[in-house]
């Protein structure tokens, strides 16, 4: 039996890793059909936490109400400071 492990993608990271992706672009096919793509990559828990960490401090003023409805779907319980 193989067992297939995922390496995290930033350099110099020898750690096990999951992937992601998210939506890039959305083009026509020779078909005409539509294609979606993607950025792919595979990060281990710490680069994903400091993925994480970068995004929120990079959305939290200017898209509050949004974090803070997904911190409730979560069920997150959230303080004011």
């Amino acid at each position: 039996m193989n067992e297939t492990r995922t390496l995290c993608d930033v350099k110099s990271c020898k750690n096990l890793a999951k992937p992601f992706s998210f939506f890039k672009d959305r083009i026509a096919d020779a078909a005409g059909g539509m294609e979606n793509w993607y950025y792919a990559f595979d990060l281990c828990d710490d680069h994903q936490a400091c993925l994480l960490k970068a995004l929120l401090r990079h959305l939290e003023k200017n898209n509050q109400a949004v974090l803070l409805k997904l911190t409730n779907i979560m069920g997150v319980k959230t303080r004011s400071e």
